[in-house]
């Protein structure tokens, strides 16, 4: 394939990630089905963007796997419990608990 890529013979590398498959894989199904991402930004992407405009959230402050994903947990129930309030009010929601 380096012909097809690049006429120097032998200086230029051509380099390729571990997960490029993976991607490759992922914009063939995007492209094939649009109608699913314009669902997916319908549904989920206001979700990140509430979360990272709203509630200020832009990266982690703790390291390690097993730390950020408690990190996102509890962010993602912060989200949650506004949500709950927004659609149901604090009253309702405080009497459903007790």
């Amino acid at each position: 394939m380096k012909a097809k890529c690049t006429r120097n013979k032998e200086n230029r590398r051509i380099t390729r990630a571990a997960f490029e498959e993976v991607q490759e894989k992922m914009a063939e199904r995007v492209a094939q089905n649009p109608q699913l991402m314009r669902r997916r930004k319908a549904i989920i992407e206001h979700c990140f963007g509430t979360i990272k405009r709203s509630l200020g959230y832009d990266y982690f402050l703790c390291r390690g796997k097993r730390q950020v994903a408690t990190e996102v947990n509890l962010t993602v129930l912060a989200y949650n419990l506004k949500r709950v309030c927004n659609l149901v009010g604090v009253q309702n929601l405080i009497a459903a608990v007790s």
